[in-house]
């Protein structure tokens, strides 16, 4: 009796990702398995789990690259007329260099995935 042949583990790619136009840079480094079809390539890169990181993302909905620096020349400046506004906003106190690596796997654990898609 011939024993079918285990399958073999797939390969894990590793992808960096970077906000470009934003100095100093903020990056993610994600992995993903060689088996994923490119159709599901968006849902990993919007709902990984984050290896590695530099510095905190931008709050949801800032206005891209030129509305991320107004906010932060804005919530770095607390007697700018939009300060607490922006601060609120952002959930509180904004911590620009800082990145949470466990915080932020665990938002990202809270999220479906992974999310089928129809064809």
């Amino acid at each position: 009796m011939v024993m079918p042949a285990a399958k073999a583990k797939p390969t894990l790619y590793q992808l960096k990702m970077t906000l470009l136009g934003i100095e100093p840079p903020i990056w993610r480094r994600i992995q993903v398995p060689s088996t994923m079809p490119q159709c599901c390539l968006y849902d990993a890169i919007q709902k990984p789990v984050c290896l590695a990181g530099k510095r905190r993302c931008p709050p949801e909905d800032v206005g891209g690259v030129p509305g991320y620096h107004e906010f932060l020349e804005v919530i770095f400046e607390p007697g700018h007329e939009e300060f607490t506004h922006f601060r609120g906003w952002a959930g509180g106190k904004f911590h620009a260099e800082e990145s949470d690596l466990e915080a932020l796997n665990a938002v990202l654990k809270r999220m479906r995935w992974p999310v089928r898609h129809r064809r």
